[in-house]
């Protein structure tokens, strides 16, 4: 990721820099001062944290968006989270699945709730029989005559033959705005989603650059706030990956629905 590019070009340039050294020794001075004129805590404690994010600037922190975008790293691990829920929403949880199978198995979930019940609501007034659904795929991806169909379903083959009319109208107005409405509440969470991600690598990449300037005796406070963004980043990466396979969940519960339609 281009991210990931800057982080390691970073990383990069502050290692020839011999920067810690030298900040190590202000660090120490500034301590030593401390110490001699008998500020002994303050500058036992400046020496000390200032070792401690030196270690932390060639381990940890040296470069924190690897731990984001590397395999195995939290996105990795993320998606994974997010792909066994809803494995777990849209697949048989005794199956053998694969990226492949599950792939299949969410597109078609989707496809169910955003375009399969929607069709057959607006054009015959109810959801197909689970024993005509299969008629209505050959019909869907053949276009041929609807006369199994009818055969099927009578009273929704007579709906579309005497249609289109004014309930056509009305069952596309309330689906389409039903199905426009769980769409964008998708797309506001992947928004969400999208926002943690990019939120947690600016976080990270100021954390590099911060953490070799708090080696210095200096206000601090940016480098721990840089660390809070990250680890707040992070969390919210895993908990909007959470929420968009919940929404999932609730998406196909509340779009299998059939209310008052005969099924």
């Amino acid at each position: 990721t281009p991210f990931n590019q800057l982080a390691v070009w970073l990383q990069g340039q502050l290692g020839e820099l011999n920067w810690i050294p030298f900040a190590l020794m202000i660090s120490a001075i500034v301590g030593g001062i401390a110490l001699f004129v008998g500020r002994i805590s303050g500058g036992l404690w400046e020496m000390f944290i200032a070792a401690v994010i030196a270690v932390l600037a060639v381990g940890l922190l040296a470069n924190p968006v690897a731990s984001l975008t590397a395999a195995g790293g939290l996105l990795d691990n993320a998606q994974d989270f997010g792909g066994q829920l809803a494995t777990s929403i849209v697949v048989d949880p005794d199956a053998q699945t694969t990226d492949t199978s599950l792939s299949a198995a969410v597109n078609s979930a989707l496809m169910d709730i955003f375009v399969r019940i929607p069709y057959q609501v607006i054009s015959y007034a109810q959801v197909l029989p689970d024993q005509c659904q299969g008629y209505f795929d050959t019909f869907i991806q053949t276009g041929e005559p609807q006369t199994t169909l009818r055969d099927c379903a009578p009273e929704a083959a007579v709906f579309a033959h005497d249609n289109p009319g004014g309930m056509n109208v009305l069952n596309a107005m309330v689906n389409g705005g039903g199905v426009t409405v769980m769409f964008a509440f998708g797309m506001v969470i992947a928004a969400l989603l999208m926002v943690s991600v990019v939120f947690f690598l600016v976080a990270a990449v100021k954390a590099m650059l911060l953490v070799y300037l708090a080696i210095l005796p200096i206000n601090r406070e940016p480098l721990w706030k840089a660390l809070s963004d990250a680890f707040m980043g992070a969390v919210s990466l895993v908990v909007m990956t959470v929420c968009l396979a919940l929404y999932l969940k609730l998406t196909t519960w509340i779009m299998g629905q059939t209310g008052g339609l005969p099924h």
